[in-house]
C-alpha cells in the first residue's frame, strides 16, 4: 500500500511522541465527527500496538472508519 506523503496521517509519522488516546480521538472527529466510545478504543488501541508503524495503522483505521455506515450516511 503507498501511503500519502503529505496531510495529516504524515503528520502523525512525523511526530514520534504522538499520544496514542489524543490519535484515536482525533481520528473519530475528524471522520465521524463524535468522541469514540471506550470499546472503540479499546479496539483501535490493538490494532495500532500491532500496525507496522503509527502512519500504517492510522491509515487502516480512517479506511475503517470512512467505511462505516455512519461516515456513509451521515457525510
Amino acid at each position: 500500500m503507498r501511503l500519502a506523503s503529505s496531510g495529516w496521517i504524515s503528520e502523525v509519522a512525523e511526530n514520534k511522541t504522538n499520544d496514542i488516546a489524543k490519535l484515536i480521538n482525533e481520528a473519530w472527529l475528524r471522520s465521524v465527527n463524535r468522541p469514540p466510545s471506550q470499546a472503540e478504543i479499546d479496539r483501535a488501541k490493538e490494532h495500532l500496538a500491532s500496525a507496522k508503524s503509527a502512519q500504517e495503522g492510522m491509515t487502516d483505521l480512517l479506511w475503517a472508519l470512512m467505511n462505516t455506515k455512519e461516515f456513509i450516511l451521515n457525510h
